[in-house]
């Protein structure tokens, strides 16, 4: 294509516009098209934000209980003062509790030296015969207790098997994972509640 002269560049026709005899007239055609999209992203803009996440409820005292231990006796929470305590809640018809007792049993040997216990809560319907049979292949290095719904629900209830509370020296609920957790999430927590009941002791001159 010749060069005209004053134009280094030649003119260049889009298929789309040919038929527009002007910016104008190609913008009065264009405009109609494109409100209702502008439109939208005002109102957009100017709707109700999104909520921020909800923080983590404020540490809650563990109820008082005394269960029955899985091989017989009974363990009740006074025996847990001064302690940092997994309650593991789990079930012998739960995949998920079965792939779980092993990074638990991992936690009470590594963890176990600096004052943390680990506390399996069995949810069963049978007087606990499953879970005998399940905890004589799993090998719990830990208690085990025997516990209804009325257990969990005065801890404010659990949605899934398994659930794992952590429990202070002081008796108070921390944190609680609801479902599967890494064994890495839990060290973190446990390691930070241990050092923080250290620089306690100190501070206390204990």
């Amino acid at each position: 294509m010749p060069l005209r002269a004053g134009n280094p560049f030649p003119r260049r026709v889009l298929p789309w516009t040919r038929g527009f005899r002007s910016v104008a007239g190609l913008m009065t055609r264009l405009t109609p098209l494109l409100l209702p999209g502008a439109l939208l992203m005002v109102l957009a803009a100017c709707g109700p934000k999104a909520e921020p996440p909800p923080r983590a409820s404020a540490p809650v005292p563990l109820p008082d209980f005394e269960l029955p231990l899985l091989e017989g006796g009974t363990l009740s929470s006074a025996s847990l003062r001064g302690k940092i305590t997994v309650l593991h809640f789990c079930a012998s018809w739960s995949p998920a509790s079965a792939r779980e007792i092993p990074q638990m049993r991992g936690l009470q040997e590594e963890l176990g030296p600096e004052g943390v216990q680990v506390i399996g809560i069995a949810l069963e319907e049978d007087g606990g015969s499953d879970m005998r049979a399940f905890a004589a292949q799993a090998s719990f290095p830990y208690p085990v207790l025997l516990a209804d719904d009325t257990f969990h629900r005065q801890l404010g209830g659990i949605d899934a098997i398994p659930t794992t509370f952590l429990i202070d020296g002081n008796g108070m609920v921390m944190n609680r994972h609801t479902g599967l957790v890494g064994a890495d999430v839990l060290r973190a927590d446990l390691l930070r509640m241990i050092q923080e009941r250290d620089e306690a002791a100190k501070l206390a001159g204990k």
